[in-house]
């Protein structure tokens, strides 16, 4: 009695799919009183609805029947096509073209293993979505709407219906009509939201490719349509979920996102990726965080983007060869980070950019584009043209590369000469040019066979870019101009006197009067501007001065300057017995402390005195070893010697020290041995 109600229940679709039971199986398939034929764009459910409303059920569920199919066969992707091709009287293949996987040329896809399983993961045909429009127009559900992407339809530039407005429920397959829902309303072409523009062209890309249409968009907003469309289906499908992990703002796994249906944002950052490609992948990449993209300060492009690296170009596509376009963007965006990011030989060759598109590259690349012997890098690291990058591999290991600066960097064998040649060219001392190089107003630009040997067109460059801007004169020298010419036979402080004077010119400091030829030493300034920068020049010329010196100034031994050099009071040079000390640190030190053999020697105290004198007020001095055996030697503060007035200082003390010594101030400096010392 129980069978017999269900049958009939059945009959009137008033069950739903978790009433059927493994007992109700029709082994006759009677044919349909109307079975119209399929469509080539057509999906194997929205087929069965169509012809279920075609003969007026209230549900496909009566065709279902009619083929023998049960519960655990239905609403999968595997759903056999024989024996609902029984039921409708049309042959198996033409139904077999509607399941999936579907080709891109129609045909039936490959249910073999290698396929189906991805294919899997990227439809969703349990929660149906259709375009009304498109129902109105064509008259069929469109195999597209099954796919998890497709969020809209990029026809009428809308989002596809999922939910009743009715009785807000998801839709269902098992309904009266392809737009109806199951609970009699019917569903408005007129209630969705509009597109993006770059995520309908997105979905365009996808629809062309999966109904194989090789027609281009007129307007794909500088999407690669042509390359999207050479790859395997499935890797486009694969392609895009797996960007969802670099654009969603939901912390998840590569898993885990795959069973996730997809949303309005995360389509709209997918299409951003590759819209004007491929700035908007480059974007992409800068948007992800250090931390998710990879080994944040790695130095190959690699592992600084390990994980979009292993996702996006390596994992389980069935042709990677496809995805050179993808490749070539990803180095490309290696190569325009210019802070270090090293892009390895191997993956450039396998995407056809040469090393002379890269900026950092490893010691035997910059030989080889240099033509020059690897050990000589160092010369261009002295010459300010290369940058030493090291960084530390995930195995541990240091790797080194080397950053080039070869905007205009050229080799060019002929015209190639020494510094005396390359002098002459200029009308100027060898000492004038090697300075100007030195500090960077000669650049660079072209090299011969050395790295550090002067080119016959930089020498012409830094030739015209002092003199151009120079006006003509007709009077040189006189009582009140010098030519530079003259000035080079001057005597300077320094070795770099008279290239910093060329210097002041180049970068404004001293403006000149004009000029009288074409030479740089044809350059006449005025003589007061020559007086005032020989007096700047000598103020700030900075000659070491010897430890011994440095002790008498400071009235104390040798051995304390180089202790005061190692703590850090005194900045200069200290190896065993070579001992020199900057001018300018020494001044500071003397600032602020003497030492107390000065303050003994001025007040006429003895060691003892002074100490007792430190220990009553609470003086803290410093103490400056000297010597192996544990010597030291005291410094006061020079703001503390008006406690050693005569005030100060006991009776004893008055009586063995002058008053003059008693009143004397502490000398910043000994005059005479600071003149023996820097003449």
């Amino acid at each position: 009695m129980t069978h017999r109600r269900s049958q009939r229940s059945f009959a009137a679709g008033a069950f739903s799919p978790i009433h059927i039971t493994k007992s109700i199986m029709i082994t006759d398939n009677p044919l349909l009183a109307r079975t119209p034929a399929p469509k080539p764009l057509e999906s194997l459910y929205g087929y069965v609805l169509r012809v279920s409303q075609a003969n007026g059920y209230e549900s496909p569920w009566q065709i279902f029947r009619y083929a023998g199919l049960q519960q655990n066969k239905l609403l999968k992707t595997t759903t056999p096509a024989a024996p609902l091709a029984r039921v409708v009287g049309h042959p198996i293949e033409a139904l077999q073209k509607l399941a999936w996987p579907r080709c891109a040329n129609g045909e039936a896809g490959n249910r073999e293993d290698t396929e189906m399983p991805h294919m899997r993961r990227h439809l969703d045909i349990t929660t149906p979505k259709i375009c009304p429009k498109c129902i109105a127009e064509n008259g069929f559900i469109e195999a597209a709407w099954d796919l998890k992407i497709m969020l809209g339809c990029p026809i009428h530039g809308v989002s596809l219906v999922t939910h009743c407005p009715g009785c807000s429920k998801p839709l269902t397959w098992f309904r009266p009509g392809m737009a109806v829902c199951r609970c009699g309303t019917n569903l408005p072409a007129d209630t969705h939201q509009a597109l993006q523009p770059r995520s309908r062209t997105l979905l365009s890309i996808v629809r062309n490719a999966l109904y194989g249409d090789s027609s281009l968009l007129a307007d794909a907003m500088g999407m690669p349509q042509s390359e999207m469309a050479g790859l395997h289906f499935i890797d486009l499908l694969a392609l895009l979920q797996r960007l969802r992990l670099f654009v969603t703002k939901r912390n998840v796994s590569s898993a885990s996102i795959s069973m996730m249906p997809y949303t309005f944002d995360e389509l709209d950052a997918i299409a951003g990726a590759f819209e004007n490609w491929p700035h908007g992948f480059h974007e992409m990449l800068r948007g992800v965080a250090p931390d998710a993209a990879g080994i944040a300060g790695a130095l190959s492009v690699r592992l600084r983007f390990q994980r979009i690296y292993s996702n996006l170009l390596r994992q389980n596509f069935f042709d990677l060869g496809s995805l050179v376009f993808l490749k070539k963007a990803f180095v490309e965006f290696g190569i325009s980070q210019g802070n270090g990011v090293y892009v390895d030989s191997r993956i450039r060759k396998r995407v056809g950019i040469d090393d002379m598109q890269v900026r950092v590259l490893n010691a035997q690349a910059v030989a080889k584009r240099f033509g020059i012997d690897p050990r000589t890098i160092q010369a261009l690291i002295d010459s300010g043209l290369a940058r030493e990058i090291s960084a530390q591999t995930v195995s541990g290991q240091t790797r080194t590369a080397y950053e080039i600066d070869d905007a205009v960097l050229k080799k060019d064998i002929q015209g190639g000469m020494g510094v005396r040649k390359a002098a002459a060219m200029l009308s100027v001392p060898v000492s004038v040019l090697a300075g100007l190089r030195k500090l960077g107003v000669y650049e660079v630009r072209h090299f011969a066979r050395h790295i550090r040997s002067y080119h016959q067109k930089d020498v012409e460059r830094i030739q015209t870019k002092i003199v151009s801007q120079i006006p003509r004169i007709s009077v040189g020298d006189g009582p009140d101009r010098v030519s530079l010419g003259k000035a080079f036979y001057m005597k300077f402080r320094s070795k770099t006197g008279k290239a910093r004077l060329v210097e002041a010119i180049v970068k404004g400091t001293i403006t000149p009067i004009g000029r009288i030829g074409d030479k740089i030493p044809d350059i006449v300034i005025c003589r007061t501007d020559l007086t005032s920068f020989l007096r700047t020049e000598a103020e700030t010329m900075e000659k070491p001065i010897p430890g011994s010196w440095a002790a008498k100034l400071l009235h104390c031994e040798v051995g304390a300057v180089g202790a005061l050099i190692r703590s850090g009071h005194l900045k200069g040079i200290y190896r065993k017995q070579y001992i020199r000390v900057q001018r300018d640190s020494l001044d500071q030190f003397a600032n602020i402390y003497v030492s107390c053999a000065w303050v003994e020697r001025t007040y006429g105290l003895t060691s003892r005195m002074t100490l007792n004198i430190c220990r009553e007020h609470g003086i803290e001095l410093l103490w400056v070893a000297h010597g192996n055996a544990g010597q030291r030697q005291p410094f006061v503060e020079r703001a503390r010697l008006n406690l050693f007035d005569a005030g100060a200082i006991s009776s004893d003390a008055e009586t063995s020290a002058p008053a003059s010594n008693r009143t004397a101030e502490a000398p910043l400096m000994c005059p005479e041995v600071l003149e023996v010392g820097l003449a």
